[in-house]
C-alpha cells in the first residue's frame, strides 16, 4: 500500500510524505525503508542531511499503476484517498492553508526537499539561496513540469535570466503538453522579450487547454508592443491595429476583484505604451530642442 501511494503522488516524495504514507498503512516508516524499500529495488534515495527524497524508477511506476488497476474497487479507493490526504498535508505546510485550501499543484511541484527550500528561500527574499535549491530541486525531479514551470516563473520574475526561464518553460511544455500553466508561462516569458510568433504559439495552447481567454490576449498584445520597442522603432499600423483588438479582448469577461483590477491596470499600462516616443527618438528629439533653444 505505502508503494502504491507514494506512486499516486507522483512517484516522488520526501521523507515527511513517505512517514505519512507509512502511517496511513500502519507500518513504521523505519521499517519499510530498511527492509521492504530495500528488497524491492523499486528506485533511489537521496540523502540531505536529515532529510531525503524518494523516487521511483519509471518501470517501477508502470507496474505500480497496473497493480493499483487491478484491485477490487474499494482498496483502489483506499489508496486514491491516502494520496489525496497527503496531498492536502503538504499543500499546508507549503502554504500555511487551512484544509479546505487545497492545491494540488502547488504540492505536485515542491513535492521533494529542495523544492521545498526554493519555494521558503523566495518566499524569504533569499534570492541566491532560492536560485540554487531549484538547481538541486530539479536534478532530483528533471521531469517534473510543475516544478519547471515554478521555476522558469521565479527566474523570468526574480532573476532576469529570460533565457533560461524560457529553456525551462519549453520543457515543461514539452512533458505537460496541455498543461495550461505552463504554456501560459512560457508564452509570458516570450512576449516580455519580444518574441511575437513564440508567445502566440504558446498563448494559444495555454488557451485551448482552458487558461482564460482575457489572461491570453493581454499577453499577445504585450508581445507585439515589446518587440517593437526592441527595434527602437515606431510601431506598424498593422501591428497597432492588432495591439488595438487585443486589448479590447483582454478587458472582456475580467469579472471584479482585486485580480481583476490589476488585469485591467496592466491593459492600461500597455495600452500607452503604443503611443509612446521609443527611446532613440526621445533623445533625438530632446537633442533638436536643444539646438533649438540655442540658436
Amino acid at each position: 500500500q505505502v508503494f502504491l501511494v507514494l506512486n499516486e503522488l507522483g512517484g516522488q516524495a520526501d521523507d515527511q510524505a513517505v512517514g505519512w504514507a507509512c502511517s496511513e498503512a500502519n507500518v513504521p516508516q523505519s521499517l519499510w525503508i530498511d527492509q521492504a524499500f530495500e528488497e524491492a529495488r523499486f528506485g533511489s534515495v537521496h540523502q540531505y542531511g536529515a532529510s531525503y527524497d524518494l523516487s521511483l524508477e519509471l518501470s517501477a511506476q508502470g507496474f505500480l499503476k497496473r497493480r493499483l488497476d487491478q484491485l477490487p474497487p474499494e482498496k483502489r479507493q483506499n489508496v486514491v484517498a491516502s494520496s489525496q490526504k497527503i496531498l492536502r498535508r503538504q499543500n499546508q505546510v507549503l502554504a500555511g492553508a487551512n484544509a479546505d485550501a487545497v492545491d494540488p499543484r502547488t504540492a505536485l511541484a515542491y513535492r521533494t526537499a529542495p523544492a521545498k527550500a526554493a519555494l521558503h528561500a523566495s518566499r524569504a527574499g533569499r534570492l541566491d539561496d532560492a536560485l540554487l535549491w531549484y538547481d538541486e530541486a530539479i536534478k532530483a525531479d528533471p521531469e517534473n513540469p510543475a516544478l519547471l514551470e515554478r521555476a522558469a516563473h521565479f527566474l523570468r520574475a526574480k532573476t532576469g535570466n529570460h533565457a533560461r526561464a524560457l529553456s525551462f518553460a519549453r520543457r515543461a511544455c514539452e512533458l505537460a503538453p496541455t498543461d495550461p500553466e505552463a504554456h501560459f508561462t512560457a508564452g509570458w516569458i516570450a512576449a516580455g522579450q519580444g518574441e511575437v510568433s513564440e508567445a502566440d504559439r504558446f498563448l494559444a495552447a495555454a488557451e485551448g487547454s482552458g487558461k482564460p481567454k482575457h489572461l491570453c490576449a493581454l499577453q499577445r498584445a504585450r508581445s507585439r508592443v515589446e518587440r517593437a520597442d526592441r527595434k527602437d522603432g515606431p510601431i506598424p499600423p498593422n501591428d497597432l491595429a492588432e495591439i488595438r483588438q487585443l486589448l479590447t479582448r483582454a478587458r472582456e469577461g475580467v469579472g471584479n476583484g482585486e485580480r481583476a483590477q490589476r488585469h485591467l491596470s496592466e491593459c492600461e499600462r500597455v495600452n500607452r505604451t503604443p503611443g509612446k516616443v521609443p527611446a532613440m527618438r526621445r533623445i533625438n528629439l530632446f537633442a533638436v530642442g536643444l539646438l533649438r533653444r540655442a540658436t
